[in-house]
């Protein structure tokens, strides 16, 4: 179940998962364990909403690109980084963290490439989070 905590406006969400009706969502507003939903007319509690898992395809299919990472002549292939540069910001997310069930870790540079900010995450809202904290904002296609 997801904690209506982590939601911000705009979070992409999926309703229905499982279901003949699963699609994804967007959050319109956040009022304790109900959110209204961009486009409908109704309102449903949080729990009944899934996260969109962050994957390898979901990245390149939003334009980042993967590199493998390489230290002198060792090339680590189990050590996977997408990188896209969004003109004002530059996004880096590996496929490993420090953190129990967030599999992914993401850091952002500023168009200086001067560090802004990073954290382990696991899901696509929390990418969203992360990004709008930093000043910013992300359009991902799910």
């Amino acid at each position: 179940m997801i904690n209506t905590k982590e939601l911000m406006r705009g979070n992409l969400m999926i309703i229905g998962k499982g279901t003949d009706l699963e699609q994804v969502c967007v959050i319109d507003e956040i009022m304790y364990d109900v959110v209204s939903l961009q486009g409908r007319e109704f309102t449903t509690f949080a729990g009944v909403l899934d996260p969109i898992s962050i994957t390898e395809d979901l990245l390149l299919k939003n334009g980042f690109t993967k590199k493998l990472l390489v230290e002198g002549n060792e090339k680590y292939d189990d050590w996977v980084e997408f990188e896209k540069d969004f003109g004002k910001f530059f996004l880096s997310i590996r496929h490993c963290s420090n953190s129990i069930e967030r599999d992914w870790y993401v850091h952002i540079d500023n168009d200086y490439r001067c560090g802004v900010g990073g954290m382990d995450i696991e899901y696509v809202h929390q990418l969203q989070n992360v990004v709008k904290i930093a000043g910013y904002e992300i359009e991902i296609k799910v």
